[in-house]
């Protein structure tokens, strides 16, 4: 497996950033709702059947996104790890291997290969 660390790198650090873009955009939006639905409240426009549901939803949006992205920087962490293991597995003279570490929380191995 052969790829450029260097590049690597920018590429994991700006990815992140477009995560992180992505849920401050998402959060503002969510935010300007979750606005437009009190305003709509509280001159009473907005009262009909569905203002407990649309409350709820509004409500849980914010967390539910950003567990996603939380979620979304782990994953990206961790592929960028295994990346960084494979290279150092690739150098020649290395003798370790991943497969020689155990246990089974995979970002533990890949920080115990490396360390």
């Amino acid at each position: 497996m052969n790829f450029d660390l260097t590049l690597s790198n920018k590429i994991f650090k700006n990815n992140l950033k477009s995560y992180l873009k992505i849920a401050n955009d998402s959060l503002l939006l969510i935010a300007e709702l979750n606005e437009l639905f009190v305003t709509e409240m509280q001159n009473k426009t907005g009262i009909n059947d569905s203002w407990l549901e649309e409350s709820a939803h509004l409500n849980n949006a914010a967390w539910i996104h950003l567990n996603a992205i939380y979620i979304s920087l782990f994953s990206s962490f961790e592929h960028f790890m295994l990346k960084v293991v494979k290279k150092v597995e690739g150098i020649p003279g290395t003798k370790i291997q991943l497969k020689h570490i155990g246990g089974a929380a995979i970002l533990d191995k890949y920080v115990m290969y490396l360390f």
